[in-house]
């Protein structure tokens, strides 16, 4: 599997979240349907045209909170103010494994299962229990390159 290691200082997001199950497949599922409905109700453009920030697209970045469930967040990186409607969240300095991927070539849910079942365990690095984050750097879905981020550190 193709990536890239990058390191990124702490930048901010603004958007919409949801709370996450501890069900990795039910997330799979209320994770599409909350696009979805941010986009038939206008969120997805909103927040498009707030962008202007690193990394560049839309993003979907999953929180993690103390009890072990995930604040899952449809935001962009972005300086405006915060906007009525929205929240915001800072994500922390992190380094970052970052993976690429086309949508007619491979869903993302598939390519996130790969990576954790596959490159991880004999990567030589270890998933942090920080924010991680899937940046659609095309707006289509379905046929879009999209790069899905793990925040690393390397084993001892």
């Amino acid at each position: 599997m193709e990536f890239t290691i990058q390191s990124t200082k702490a930048f901010r997001v603004m958007g919409i979240s949801m709370l996450l199950s501890t069900d990795q497949q039910e997330n799979f599922k209320q994770c599409a349907a909350f696009w979805g409905k941010a986009a038939s109700e206008g969120t997805i453009g909103r927040l498009a045209s707030l962008m202007n920030g690193q990394p560049a697209g839309l993003l979907g970045v999953s929180f993690p909170n103390e009890d072990g469930t995930d604040k899952y967040c449809i935001c962009v990186a972005t300086t405006a103010p915060l906007q009525e409607g929205l929240e915001e969240f800072e994500v922390p300095e992190t380094t970052w494994a970052i993976f690429k991927g086309c949508g007619k070539d491979m869903p993302m849910q598939e390519l996130q299962v790969k990576i954790v079942n596959e490159w991880l365990p004999t990567s030589g690095y270890e998933y942090l229990k920080t924010p991680d984050m899937d940046v659609y750097v095309d707006p289509d879905p379905v046929t879009g390159r999209y790069e899905v981020w793990i925040p690393v550190g390397k084993k001892e």
